[in-house]
């Protein structure tokens, strides 16, 4: 339903720029629509086989690049701290305490 809910909102933010700001309780009863609507999806034989594989897919994909968006968060962050340290030891001066 989620995915879905995004590809229907970002096929409608490529016509329209300004629908992500626009009809937000159009948007809230789509997505609950689309949650309810997944209960009845029946699970016999076509559907559940293909499901499955679609998530196991999709599951590597998403940790991947979970990982991947961790590391780059953390070497931002770095860059950053070394940026600060390095501007407050010019500034201060060497030793003189409080760096930043």
């Amino acid at each position: 339903a989620a995915f879905f809910f995004f590809v229907i909102f970002g096929l409608a933010a490529l016509c329209k720029p300004t629908a992500n700001r626009d009809a937000w309780p159009a948007k809230y009863a789509l997505y609950c629509l689309l949650c309810a609507g997944t209960c009845f999806i029946p699970n016999d034989p076509i559907f559940m086989p293909i499901y499955l594989w679609v998530a196991r897919i999709g599951s590597v994909f998403f940790v991947l690049l979970q990982q991947i968006i961790l590391v780059d968060v953390a070497y931002n962050w770095n860059e950053s701290w070394i940026e600060k340290a390095d501007k407050a030891e010019i500034d201060e001066g060497t030793g003189k305490g409080k760096k930043w």
